[in-house]
């Protein structure tokens, strides 16, 4: 960042950086730093689904022409938001995915890299209006080690937390609901997941929930640790 405020070319600087954690680190250095203290010109902000649409809102407001504006933002910024005045892209890499771990049957949240589609994603983001710079802080080696694609959620979510939703919704039979997906799962894997459902007391056995599914629907997480929950209080 500090490199690029030596740049005469003005226009705000984009920060992809994993989650929350990081950009409130990221935030905390940035202000504290001697540099930043001595420069008032710049307005550090963050973006992330954790904040109040008041300060996203912020992020889109120009600065005056003497000010450098700096987004510390996850990757929600590579789709789903456009800053018209980003010129700088610095692209970290990580992202937050979610993996699943079949033997354990339980996902967990973890920093990892990003995919190539997401880096180049990113890179889009610089010069949307004028001609933009993307600096990308790994290896050409770690880019070409990249997933092209991330996992889609149909593997990175417990199947039967995906066959509870499914029921939930009551637009047919679950088997035949989740082989029409993009990535279906093995119909040998939905049994399993179903069976399980029907031992957790979450459905019967014509795929009805039952008055615990439906508490454990709402829960939005895997279901036995839910039940955990539920039967716990």
């Amino acid at each position: 960042i500090l490199h690029i405020d030596q740049d005469p070319r003005r226009g705000s600087i984009l920060c992809f950086l994993p989650g929350w954690e990081e950009i409130l680190s990221a935030h905390e250095m940035l202000l504290s730093h001697p540099y930043v203290v001595r420069n008032p010109r710049f307005v550090v902000l963050r973006l992330h689904s954790n904040i109040s649409p008041q300060e996203q809102q912020e992020v889109f407001r120009p600065v005056a022409e003497e000010k450098r504006k700096v987004v510390l933002s996850t990757n929600i910024a590579e789709t789903s938001v456009t800053l018209d005045d980003c010129v700088f892209v610095i692209d970290s890499g990580r992202a937050k995915r979610m993996t699943y771990d079949p033997h354990t049957q339980i996902s967990s949240l973890g920093v990892a890299w990003a995919s190539k589609a997401n880096v180049k994603q990113r890179k889009g983001r610089a010069g949307r209006v004028c001609e933009g710079v993307c600096y990308r802080l790994f290896t050409r080696s770690q880019f070409v080690g990249m997933q092209e694609e991330m996992d889609p959620d149909m593997t990175v979510v417990p199947l039967d937390q995906i066959c509870l939703s499914t029921l939930a919704l009551q637009i047919g039979n679950c088997q035949e609901v989740l082989s029409q997906a993009l990535d279906p799962p093995p119909l040998s894997q939905i049994e399993v997941a179903l069976k399980s459902l029907r031992e957790l007391g979450a459905t019967d056995e014509q795929q009805q929930l039952l008055p615990l599914g439906h508490k454990l629907c709402q829960m939005h997480m895997e279901p036995r640790l839910a039940k955990m929950l539920v039967v716990s209080t």
